[in-house]
C-alpha cells in the first residue's frame, strides 16, 4: 500500500508539472491549421502580422536557399510563419518565425532523400 501511494503521488506530481510547463509557440502553431491566403492578407491589412515578403527576406539572409512554402498559423494571440527552405546540399529547413516581430522561434533541417531509384539496374 505504501509503494502504491508513492507511485500515485509521483504520477500526480508529474502530471501537474507537465500541464504547467510552457509550450513553444511553434509547437502550438504546428498543431493549428494554416490560414488561407485571404485570411493571411486580412491579418496583414489589420496589422496583426508583418508582410510575408519582409519576413522571407530576413529569414533567407540567415538561411540561404530557395523558399518552397510559407504558411501562417494563429493560436490564441500568437501568429507564426512556417517557412520551408531548400538549401544547398539538398537540405530542407523548416523555420518558425514570430509573425508579429520577425524573430526566429525555431528551426530544423534534414537532408532531402535522393530522388534516385534505389533499385536501379547497375548491370552492364
Amino acid at each position: 500500500m505504501w509503494a502504491h501511494n508513492i507511485f500515485f503521488s509521483f504520477l500526480l506530481a508529474a502530471l501537474l508539472a507537465w500541464q504547467s510547463a510552457p509550450v513553444c509557440a511553434h509547437s502550438r502553431a504546428h498543431s493549428s491549421p494554416p490560414l488561407s491566403a485571404e485570411q493571411a492578407r486580412q491579418a496583414y491589412r489589420q496589422g496583426y502580422v508583418l508582410a510575408l515578403r519582409d519576413v522571407v527576406a530576413h529569414t533567407l539572409s540567415q538561411f540561404s536557399g530557395k523558399l518552397l512554402k510559407a504558411t501562417l498559423t494563429h493560436h490564441q494571440d500568437e501568429w507564426v510563419y512556417r517557412l520551408i527552405i531548400l538549401q544547398e546540399g539538398g537540405y530542407i529547413t523548416k523555420v518558425w518565425v514570430d509573425a508579429q516581430n520577425g524573430h526566429i522561434i525555431a528551426h530544423k533541417s534534414k537532408k532531402k532523400h535522393s530522388s534516385r531509384n534505389k533499385h536501379e539496374n547497375t548491370s552492364r
